[in-house]
């Protein structure tokens, strides 16, 4: 029985036939098919991207509170910055801000406004997502804060991302190091944290 061939394989037979005639010495060409299994690797998340995630999970959240936590130096503020320009929310510098606002204040009186200053500063920028930067000033032992219920205060109307100092040390996150008098350590139980080896 004749094998039926469409024109289009009937063409590509008579081509090769011919070209086979034409050189006596020539062979008729094989195509081979070579199966060949890609595999595919996730590469590892970059920290700015693992950030950006947690920002958005945060934004559902009573507290929307994310602290990039690790050392002082470490790169905390370009990994900040590159968020920054990635979804396009501000950056405010705390220290440099609030240093401003209680500049013309009494010890006492800075005491006293420093949570609503802090709120105010957070509520005039616009947008649903701020971030701060250079945080230390909450931490000042004169002024008598807690400063993680202060960003917990400031973190209900809006998705706060701050940088904090410090490091993760079993079921806390510590602020500076034991002994510093400004050294603090919160039980990390509801809090979304970051940090550079979480992305590893």
């Amino acid at each position: 029985m004749k094998s039926r061939l469409d024109s289009s394989d009937a063409q590509a037979g008579e081509h090769h036939r011919n070209a086979w005639q034409e050189d006596g010495n020539a062979r008729p060409s094989y195509m081979v098919t070579t199966k060949i299994k890609v595999s595919i690797f996730k590469m590892p998340e970059s920290l700015k991207d693992h950030l950006m995630r947690k920002i958005a999970e945060a934004s559902v959240l009573y507290h929307r509170l994310v602290l990039l936590v690790a050392p002082a130096g470490s790169g905390k503020t370009t990994v900040l910055q590159n968020v920054c320009e990635g979804i396009g929310a501000p950056m405010i510098n705390v220290n440099l801000e609030l240093s401003k606002r209680m500049l013309d204040l009494t010890e006492r009186q800075r005491v006293l406004q420093l949570p609503r200053l802090l709120q105010g500063m957070v509520g005039e920028v616009e947008g649903d997502t701020v971030i701060l930067d250079n945080i230390e000033v909450l931490f000042d032992i004169s002024l008598k804060q807690d400063p993680l219920r202060l960003l917990h205060g400031i973190a209900r109307n809006k998705t706060v991302v701050v940088a904090w100092n410090g490091a993760i040390e079993g079921d806390h996150v510590t602020y500076a190091v034991p002994d510093h008098p400004e050294y603090r350590r919160y039980s990390h139980r509801d809090l979304i944290i970051v940090r550079p080896e979480s992305t590893t």
